[in-house]
């Protein structure tokens, strides 16, 4: 198993124990809540999504080790991303229709822009979360393809 597929098993086994710790220790003692939110939102859920980026990337240009291992790395590296990737998705759609709405259908006093300066970064979110979304499905596809070469060959 590569050694970034090792990596994403900690990280998502942190992200896990501490995402259940969080009840118990608001139970225990509210004061430490904040701290635990702050460990699993703003530390562990972007190393997870980085690390899953890491391990896909390990698995596609070294494919060795175990089946049911490359299997399990994939599965579990996959969710992340393609989390990611929806929410960029839904954020950048939502921003686009927002802009639409606001132009076409009726003119909301929060909104201030026109139609080039409206859209702002909303379609550059959009293509980026199908890119991660693609990304994902891609590999997926490409490693069975390749692993079915891989056993005609054999």
């Amino acid at each position: 198993m590569p050694h970034d597929a090792k990596r994403l098993l900690y990280i998502a086994s942190a992200f896990l124990a501490v995402l259940i710790l969080i009840p118990v220790i608001g139970r225990l003692a509210n004061s430490y809540v904040g701290y635990f939110l702050f460990l699993e939102f703003v530390v562990l859920l972007p190393l997870l999504v980085l690390m899953s980026a890491d391990a896909l990337h390990a698995l596609d240009v070294d494919p060795g080790g175990k089946k049911a291992a490359r299997v399990a790395v994939r599965l579990i590296a996959s969710g992340p991303v393609l989390v990611f990737g929806l929410l960029g998705i839904i954020c950048g759609g939502a921003g686009i229709v927002w802009v639409l709405y606001n132009l076409l259908i009726e003119r909301q006093p929060e909104f201030n822009g026109s139609f080039y300066a409206g859209f702002g970064i909303g379609p550059a979110v959009l293509l980026f979360g199908i890119a991660k979304v693609l990304s994902v499905f891609r590999r997926a596809v490409k490693t069975e393809v390749e692993a079915e070469v891989d056993e005609s060959d054999t």
